[in-house]
């Protein structure tokens, strides 16, 4: 029977190296830098009110599959025409072009893609969109926010739509 006789040392040192070694590897490692969608200017969840009346709404605006400055997606899904009933569906979601220096957006004959059960827009018009940086502040929280308005036409009738980012704070949810 042969016995083998390990050193502390030499378990160790081996192992020391090694470590060092894996170290000195992963952290010459470069983190790859973070970046926004082109749109993300334009883009997030925004608390609207339609005509001025008191209802809140959220809607949201993100950018398009293929991440491109001139054009993002608005989706208003829960917007409703209050002057007619609470029911009355004036939700809408396209792709709207973008014009990102000047942070306006429009566009016509734009296609609806909510499903037929939401609403039975087929095609609207976004009119006069803008965005201004910290151009509000939250409801409650008085944070500054970016404000948004637009004007949506559909159903022959055309909407005034105005609010602001969301701010995180739960105060200022509809």
């Amino acid at each position: 029977m042969i016995k083998l006789k390990m050193n502390y040392r030499q378990i160790t040192l081996p192992a020391a190296i090694f470590l060092l070694l894996m170290i000195t590897v992963t952290a010459c490692r470069k983190v790859p830098e973070r970046t926004g969608t082109s749109v993300e200017k334009l883009a997030g969840k925004w608390y609207v009110r339609v005509d001025n009346l008191p209802k809140r709404y959220a809607i949201n605006t993100y950018n398009t599959a293929a991440n491109t400055p001139d054009q993002f997606w608005l989706e208003t899904a829960a917007l409703r025409d209050l002057t007619v009933s609470a029911t009355e569906n004036i939700g809408v979601k396209g792709k709207v072009p973008v014009q990102l220096s000047a942070q306006t957006f429009s566009g016509t004959g734009l296609a609806n893609t909510l499903t037929a059960t939401l609403t039975n827009i087929p095609t609207f018009d976004i009119l006069n969109g803008k965005v201004i940086t910290n151009g509000t502040v939250g409801i409650k929280s008085r944070t500054p926010a970016d404000s948004i308005y637009f004007e949506v036409k559909a159903k022959g009738k055309t909407f005034k739509v105005s609010g602001f980012h969301a701010t995180g704070f739960i105060v200022d949810e509809p």
